[in-house]
């Protein structure tokens, strides 16, 4: 690649928004001709060698990058002039800047270091569609409006800064140029919105495709009638208590046995106080799923290479990713648990009770 070629940004915190992201990356491919230099940020506090490793061959599978930045590996997190870094980090401004998650701190500071970049969003699941849409929605989140003024408060702050100096003169960006949604079609949300372009699912299967991870396994995949049941983490918010969620994994698999299946059990990465342990105190026949990979690969990616029959989970996006990419039989517990829920966990429930077909939804066990 050339200097004259413009540079894009694109910010990750994991495998799966890399994944994605490079749905997207297709599409756009597909829409616009012109070849850019583009830069992957991976922008989380830390990454361990493992996740770091497995970050690194599905970045390099599925795009072509100019460069791989570990914000980590800079002094990024130890700074106090954060936008100092990205000054000394990118000698020049992007042409568009991608990223998925509008107000997360990372992205804050690139889009007010940037401001007069243009803005490409991509979708990291269901969550991206937990926005207000009208005025009154608007009002009765306020965290959601201060989140928005922050941003265009920075933005114009910035930009006055600059003009007052005689740095720079371009004009800040405050609204995004394009999205491109991967879970549009399933949210409903394509039409009459100029900026928003889907993002068909066989673009995602296609980059999943390039996967083979057989070499990778540790332990062989079952071959009995399997379900795979994916952990949340909803007591740690405060939701409910952790008992009374063990309690609801536990009629699940209670459930799933009557029904001749053997249970595989996905922990979810966040959750910092397992069930799986008291599970399988319960039901020694339950087996753990990191077992048979390492827990950074995305579900999407391992699952390929399984012969599992059913997947439940309660608000996972998995569920809707594993039925529109390869057509799995999938089903969200969210009925028996969304009295429960609040906030965006809650507003997710009521899409996939919206949205997924009534075969699909557990509604008693």
């Amino acid at each position: 690649m050339t200097n004259t070629l413009k540079h894009r940004i694109f910010l990750v915190s994991g495998p799966s928004q890399v994944l994605f992201l490079s749905a997207a990356l297709v599409k756009d491919a597909d829409l616009n001709t012109e070849v850019y230099a583009d830069i992957l940020v991976f922008s989380a506090v830390a990454y361990p060698k493992e996740k770091k490793a497995i970050c690194e061959e599905i970045a390099m599978t599925v795009w072509e990058w100019k460069t791989i930045i570990w914000l980590p590996e800079t002094n990024y997190f130890d700074s106090k002039d954060t936008s100092g870094v990205l000054s000394t980090i990118f000698k020049e401004r992007p042409y568009q800047i991608w990223l998925c998650m509008p107000y997360g701190k990372v992205e804050l500071v690139f889009t007010k270091h940037f401001y007069s970049t243009s803005i490409v969003r991509y979708d990291d699941g269901l969550g991206t569609y937990v926005i207000p849409r009208t005025l009154t929605e608007l009002l009765k989140t306020p965290s959601f409006l201060k989140k928005q003024l922050n941003l265009v408060v920075a933005k114009s702050g910035r930009f006055v800064k600059d003009f007052l100096t005689l740095k720079r003169f371009s004009l800040p960006k405050l609204a995004p140029k394009k999205r491109y949604g991967l879970f549009a079609s399933f949210v409903g949300s394509t039409a009459k919105n100029s900026k928003q372009v889907e993002v068909e699912w066989h673009y995602l299967k296609a980059q999943l495709e390039k996967f083979n991870l057989h070499d990778k396994a540790i332990v062989q995949p079952l071959e009995e009638k399997t379900c795979l049941i994916l952990g949340q983490y909803f007591s740690l918010l405060g939701f409910f208590d952790r008992e009374e969620e063990l309690n609801h994994y536990k009629k699940l698999c209670q459930y799933l046995y009557s029904e001749g299946y053997t249970i595989l059990w996905k922990e979810h990465p966040k959750n910092r106080k397992p069930f799986f342990n008291e599970l399988k105190a319960t039901f020694t026949q339950i087996e753990d799923f990191n077992n048979y990979h390492s827990s950074y690969w995305p579900l999407e990616v391992v699952v390929k290479d399984f012969n599992i029959d059913l997947f439940i989970a309660t608000t996972s996006t998995s569920i809707v990713v594993l039925d529109k990419a390869f057509g799995y039989t999938t089903k969200s517990s969210a009925p028996l648990m969304i009295d429960k829920l609040q906030g965006a966990d809650k507003q997710v429930a009521e899409i996939l009770v919206e949205r997924l077909n009534e075969e699909q939804l557990i509604n008693k066990i």
